[in-house]
C-alpha cells in the first residue's frame, strides 16, 4: 500500500512539473544523469553538455506554450552547441523528428552529389 501511495505522489508531482522530465532526458543524453550509454556517441562523445536548469526549462516551457502540445520535446536550435537556455526550444515531438530526418536526408544527398562530381 505504501509503495502505491509513493507512486501516486510521484505521478502527481511529474504531472505538475512536466518540464523536469525534459531536463532529465537531456542530462541522460549528455551522460550527466543516470544515463544510458547508447546516447554517448551522439552527445557526450561530441562534447555536448547540459548547462540548463529545471527553472530555465520551465521558462522555455511557458514561452513555447508546451502545455498545449501532445508530446513536447526539448530541441537544440543549433545541434553543434550545448543545452543552454538560449539554444533550446520545445517542439512537438513529431515536428522535432521530422527536422532531424530532413537534416539526415540532406546530408546523404550532399554526400551522394559530392561522390558523383568527384
Amino acid at each position: 500500500m505504501r509503495k502505491r501511495k509513493k507512486e501516486d505522489r510521484r505521478k502527481k508531482w511529474i504531472r505538475l512539473h512536466p518540464w523536469v522530465r525534459l531536463m532529465s532526458l537531456a542530462r541522460r543524453r549528455c551522460g550527466t544523469g543516470n544515463g544510458s550509454k547508447r546516447w554517448h556517441k551522439f552527445y557526450r562523445d561530441k562534447g555536448i553538455k547540459c548547462h540548463i536548469t529545471a527553472g530555465q526549462i520551465k521558462e522555455i516551457w511557458i514561452r513555447d506554450d508546451a502545455e498545449n502540445m501532445k508530446l513536447p520535446s526539448l530541441d537544440r536550435k543549433d545541434s553543434r552547441f550545448d543545452y543552454t537556455n538560449w539554444n533550446c526550444r520545445i517542439l512537438e515531438f513529431n515536428e522535432n523528428a521530422m527536422i532531424a530526418t530532413n537534416l539526415r536526408l540532406a546530408k546523404i544527398a550532399a554526400r551522394k552529389q559530392s561522390d558523383t562530381t568527384a
